[in-house]
């Protein structure tokens, strides 16, 4: 799994971004939607509490969310999700 960044995201704040080293396709993140060309690239800093990190994400047009970190960020990192429902 890549770290994904949406295209709608990158263009809303103005982040730069660099030609992708090797570009790709992905089909996975858009519901009825076409296959994306990966293209571009996009360093990004995120910071969750008192943790802040900069990582290069592929730049897609995607519907699922705005940031997605991959499983290699999480295992490098020891990361864990918790979920909180709120009624």
């Amino acid at each position: 799994m890549k770290n994904l960044i949406s295209a709608e995201f990158v263009e809303e704040l103005k982040l730069p971004t660099k030609p992708h080293p090797s570009p790709y396709n992905l089909d996975w993140v858009t519901k009825n939607g076409p296959t994306n060309w990966v293209d571009k690239t996009c360093k990004i800093t995120f910071v969750m509490y008192q943790f802040i990190n900069t990582i290069t994400c592929d730049v897609s047009f995607m519907d699922c969310c705005d940031l997605l970190l991959g499983k290699p960020y999480q295992f490098d990192r020891q990361t864990t999700y918790e979920i909180v429902l709120k009624t």
